[in-house]
């Protein structure tokens, strides 16, 4: 396949690219919330894990006096590594409860991957189905405007009534106000969706 023909085939498709996905997600506050969440949980799973049994550092000093002048001496420092012990049956419950928690904590991450993609899939497929209704109404408010002008032609020569003209004013004046509904909640949908995943590309979607 040639790059004409994929990227052809990415315009024509329903969804946005796997690539766009994962970059608006990327940017998206609630995933990004998420991921902190499962960063904190793995860190309580470590410590858990650790307990109070983890390595600490001691330091102490001393001062040893030596023969000579009053006053005389030196400073010793003595640095040592210190850790606490624990039973093996405490080890195995706090390794069992940390794995409990980060399987949960993973779990989560996994449901808020897939909320937020469901969320993503609404919105795109929303607008899909709000720009299409607009250029359908935009399409039959055309049409209407052509029947219209022709009726009025015909009006002047005298092959139509002026009831059938009205009618058709009429028609095409609804067809303009049905077209400008649908123009106004795909605008303000673009907008709402522009704000919500920035760089979703709305003007690249494909025409259902």
């Amino acid at each position: 396949w040639t790059a004409d023909t994929r990227a052809a085939e990415a315009a024509s498709s329903p969804l946005p690219d796997a690539a766009v996905v994962a970059s608006l997600l990327s940017g998206d506050p609630q995933w990004r919330a998420a991921q902190a969440d499962r960063a904190a949980e793995a860190e309580v799973a470590r410590a858990l894990r650790a307990g109070n049994a983890e390595w600490t550092a001691t330091l102490s000093g001393a001062r040893r006096q030596l023969r000579g002048p009053a006053g005389s001496g030196s400073q010793e420092w003595e640095l040592g590594l210190e850790r606490p012990w624990r039973r093996a049956a405490q080890a195995e419950a706090a390794a069992a409860l940390a794995d409990r928690r980060d399987a949960q904590a993973e779990a989560g991450l996994t449901l808020a991957r897939r909320d937020r993609e469901r969320r993503l899939l609404e919105d795109w497929s929303a607008w899909l189905q709000v720009r299409e209704a607009a250029r359908l109404a935009r399409a039959q408010a055309d049409l209407q405007a052509q029947d219209s002008a022709g009726t009025a032609r015909r009006h002047a020569l005298g092959d139509a009534a002026r009831v059938d003209r009205q009618q058709a004013d009429a028609a095409l004046a609804q067809a303009r106000a049905r077209s400008a509904a649908a123009e106004g909640l795909r605008e303000a949908l673009r907008a709402e969706l522009a704000a919500r995943w920035p760089g979703l590309p709305l003007d690249t979607a494909a025409v259902l």
